[in-house]
């Protein structure tokens, strides 16, 4: 009986993920069989699912520098240059990249339907255009950030974290689950992160390489959650990433990688197995992995030789499934990794796309050793950079750098 409820309340989460808990976005979807967006807003006017960005520009001027580093959003692209500016593209940002204004000595980025940086000076930058950003008070010692569709959250220069956004999963970590926090707040037992990842719920990489997560949910009159908890026995964790669907991912020193579903550490809250590790399993056919990225509907990772593969992540069941990267036609599954093709000197790959239970787009991006990006999956917003809104089923080069 205990096993049957358990199996109904997360039947019902994922029906509820699906339907509401994505429509305070102020994003436009598409999806193949039509119908209407939200207001859009964003776009400067509204959209329906089937509509796309029109993207004719065949010519961009030179942003001249070198990229570093690239995160890619729910329907835009930001780039971390090598000069400390940041350059975007896609919505709001145009089919082609476009600086940010004000921002000169950025030192990470990361985005969602919103943008941040990090300064050199410790501060944060955030912004939905390219003509102005807010800065994030009760910050200073910032040294990484990650950007999550309703939250955000920072590492600072001392080991601890701060969060803010929305909580009603429980996923600033502050243990006052659901209340919204609009100023930081800190996240309760991290000491000694250097990475944070945040989306329906958290987890730090620790300066010891090991590695913490939590979670929990608002369903109905119960809210457990799971504050942050070390797991145990992990001491080589080398990268770690999160979706804002349901995945965790983990790379440990020796270039595995390890994945695992929140859904089933949901169903045990709140008695969730102390034995975290055990809700990991490895990602088949990667044993020499040195960055992973997880995404909305597919996860990504760069291996050694510089070579990216993918891999689908759709873990709500809905009938979509995303380019991948090697030329396979949109809505072919693919749950083990496969190669993406043409990219041979990838440093960094980073994924997006969205979902509000009708429409769903996917797509990622890798930096290379020279300092080009290249961009493959769903384009509706001219998110791939090439000035187009036509979708690639393999990768194409960014216009500008």
């Amino acid at each position: 009986m205990r096993a049957t409820l358990k199996i109904l309340i997360v039947g019902m989460i994922i029906l509820f993920q699906l339907s509401s808990c994505f429509l305070d976005e102020p994003i436009s979807y598409r999806t193949n069989t039509g119908g209407t967006s939200e207001d859009g807003s964003g776009l400067g006017s509204a959209y329906t699912c089937a509509d796309t960005i029109a993207c004719t520009s065949s010519s961009v001027s030179s942003i001249l520098q070198n990229v570093s580093k690239v995160a890619v959003g729910d329907q835009s692209v930001c780039a971390l240059l090598n000069d400390g500016t940041v350059a975007c593209w896609g919505g709001t940002y145009g089919c082609t990249p476009t600086k940010i204004s004000g921002i000169t000595t950025a030192i990470s980025v990361d985005m969602s339907n919103e943008a941040c940086a990090v300064l050199s000076n410790g501060t944060i930058e955030c912004w939905y255009s390219a003509s102005s950003t807010a800065s994030i008070t009760g910050i200073s010692t910032a040294i990484d950030i990650d950007v999550s569709a309703d939250n955000k959250c920072a590492v600072l220069a001392d080991g601890t974290a701060k969060c803010w956004g929305q909580n009603e999963h429980g996923q600033l970590g502050d243990g006052n689950h659901p209340q919204f926090q609009s100023s930081p707040v800190s996240v309760l037992n991290v000491t000694q992160a250097v990475n944070i990842e945040t989306a329906e719920k958290g987890m730090v990489r620790n300066s010891d390489n090991s590695a913490m997560l939590w979670i929990g949910y608002e369903f109905s009159d119960r809210t457990d959650i799971f504050l942050p908890t070390t797991i145990s026995g992990w001491n080589n964790v080398s990268s770690i990433s999160l979706s804002h669907a349901s995945d965790f991912l983990v790379q440990f020193s020796d270039g595995t990688i390890r994945e695992a579903s929140q859904w089933p550490m949901i169903s045990d809250l709140p008695n969730l197995n102390s034995n975290l590790a055990s809700y990991f399993s490895v990602v088949p056919n990667i044993s020499s992995s040195i960055q992973i990225d997880a995404g909305f509907w597919m996860n990504c990772s760069v291996l050694s030789d510089g070579s990216v593969m993918c891999w689908d992540a759709n873990n709500f069941g809905v009938d979509y499934d995303p380019y991948l990267g090697n030329g396979a036609p949109d809505g072919l599954v693919d749950t083990l990794p496969v190669t993406v093709s043409g990219i041979s000197n990838a440093i960094n790959v980073d994924v997006g796309g969205y979902n509000n239970g009708s429409c769903y787009y996917s797509q990622a991006c890798a930096t290379l050793s020279d300092g080009t990006v290249k961009c493959w999956g769903s384009n509706y917003f001219g998110n791939l950079g090439d000035g187009t809104s036509t979708d690639r089923s393999t990768p194409v080069t960014v216009k500008g750098f």
